[in-house]
Protein backbone atom coordinates (compact mmCIF):
# COMPACT_ATOMS: atom_id res chain seq x y z
CA UNK A 1 0.00 0.00 0.00
CA UNK A 2 1.48 3.33 -0.92
CA UNK A 3 -0.33 6.71 1.05
CA UNK A 4 0.07 9.95 -0.05
CA UNK A 5 0.02 12.97 3.15
CA UNK A 6 -1.04 16.19 1.98
CA UNK A 7 0.39 19.61 4.48
CA UNK A 8 -0.53 22.83 4.03
CA UNK A 9 2.59 23.84 5.60
CA UNK A 10 6.35 22.48 6.26
CA UNK A 11 6.48 19.15 8.29
CA UNK A 12 8.28 21.07 11.15
CA UNK A 13 4.82 23.05 11.24
CA UNK A 14 2.18 19.99 11.32
CA UNK A 15 1.92 18.79 15.00
CA UNK A 16 0.08 15.70 13.93
CA UNK A 17 2.58 14.08 11.23
CA UNK A 18 4.72 12.29 13.74
CA UNK A 19 1.44 10.28 14.88
CA UNK A 20 0.74 9.30 11.49
CA UNK A 21 4.07 8.55 10.17
CA UNK A 22 4.85 6.28 12.94
CA UNK A 23 1.68 4.49 12.54
CA UNK A 24 2.16 3.96 8.93
CA UNK A 25 6.37 2.78 9.91
CA UNK A 26 4.81 0.27 12.58
CA UNK A 27 2.81 -1.29 9.88
CA UNK A 28 5.14 -1.55 7.17
CA UNK A 29 2.82 1.23 4.90
CA UNK A 30 5.16 3.01 2.41
CA UNK A 31 4.37 6.69 2.52
CA UNK A 32 4.89 10.16 0.69
CA UNK A 33 4.46 13.64 2.05
CA UNK A 34 3.67 16.80 -0.16
CA UNK A 35 4.14 19.59 2.23
CA UNK A 36 4.09 23.37 1.03
CA UNK A 37 7.26 25.90 1.59
CA UNK A 38 5.49 29.31 2.34
CA UNK A 39 8.35 31.18 4.54
CA UNK A 40 11.31 29.86 2.82
CA UNK A 41 11.71 27.74 5.52
CA UNK A 42 15.39 25.87 5.03
CA UNK A 43 14.03 22.04 5.33
CA UNK A 44 16.38 18.60 5.26
CA UNK A 45 15.68 16.44 1.89
CA UNK A 46 13.97 13.36 2.52
CA UNK A 47 13.88 10.56 -0.66
CA UNK A 48 9.41 10.45 0.62
CA UNK A 49 8.98 14.49 1.04
CA UNK A 50 8.09 16.63 -1.91
CA UNK A 51 8.09 20.22 -1.43
CA UNK A 52 5.84 22.99 -3.38
CA UNK A 53 8.56 26.25 -2.50
CA UNK A 54 6.15 29.06 -2.70
CA UNK A 55 6.70 32.63 -0.66
CA UNK A 56 3.65 33.77 1.48
CA UNK A 57 1.83 36.36 -0.29
CA UNK A 58 -0.14 39.06 1.09
CA UNK A 59 -3.47 39.77 0.38
CA UNK A 60 -6.45 37.35 -0.19
CA UNK A 61 -6.66 37.30 -4.01
CA UNK A 62 -3.02 36.55 -4.14
CA UNK A 63 -3.37 33.63 -1.52
CA UNK A 64 -6.45 32.16 -3.54
CA UNK A 65 -3.76 31.72 -6.65
CA UNK A 66 -1.10 30.54 -4.25
CA UNK A 67 -4.08 27.63 -3.12
CA UNK A 68 -4.49 27.01 -6.94
CA UNK A 69 -1.03 26.72 -7.71
CA UNK A 70 -0.72 24.39 -4.77
CA UNK A 71 -3.81 22.27 -6.16
CA UNK A 72 -2.05 21.69 -9.71
CA UNK A 73 1.35 20.87 -8.15
CA UNK A 74 -0.34 18.05 -6.00
CA UNK A 75 -2.66 16.85 -9.06
CA UNK A 76 0.52 16.44 -10.93
CA UNK A 77 2.08 14.96 -8.17
CA UNK A 78 -0.72 12.54 -7.79
CA UNK A 79 -1.33 11.42 -11.36
CA UNK A 80 2.37 10.73 -11.55
CA UNK A 81 2.43 8.17 -9.00
CA UNK A 82 -0.02 5.13 -7.90
CA UNK A 83 -1.34 6.07 -4.59
CA UNK A 84 -4.22 4.03 -2.81
CA UNK A 85 -5.02 6.46 0.33
CA UNK A 86 -4.67 9.92 0.69
CA UNK A 87 -4.91 11.72 4.21
CA UNK A 88 -4.82 15.78 4.11
CA UNK A 89 -4.09 17.89 6.94
CA UNK A 90 -6.08 20.79 6.78
CA UNK A 91 -9.75 21.50 5.34
CA UNK A 92 -8.81 24.69 3.17
CA UNK A 93 -6.26 22.03 0.76
CA UNK A 94 -9.07 19.17 0.87
CA UNK A 95 -11.76 21.79 -0.24
CA UNK A 96 -9.51 22.60 -3.24
CA UNK A 97 -8.78 18.88 -4.07
CA UNK A 98 -12.56 17.94 -3.25
CA UNK A 99 -12.86 16.54 -7.18
CA UNK A 100 -10.12 14.53 -6.71
CA UNK A 101 -10.81 13.20 -3.78
CA UNK A 102 -14.05 11.91 -4.19
CA UNK A 103 -13.77 10.79 -7.84
CA UNK A 104 -10.31 9.15 -7.65
CA UNK A 105 -10.02 8.08 -3.71
CA UNK A 106 -13.78 7.72 -2.87
CA UNK A 107 -13.53 6.24 0.68
CA UNK A 108 -9.64 6.30 0.28
CA UNK A 109 -8.89 9.32 2.64
CA UNK A 110 -8.92 11.58 5.69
Amino acid sequence: MNVLLILGAMPVNSPYLNYYTRFLEQKGISYDICAWNRYENKYTTQSNLFVFDSKGRSGRVKKVFDYFRYRNYLLRHINSRNYERVIVFTITTAIFLTKTLTQNFNKKYI
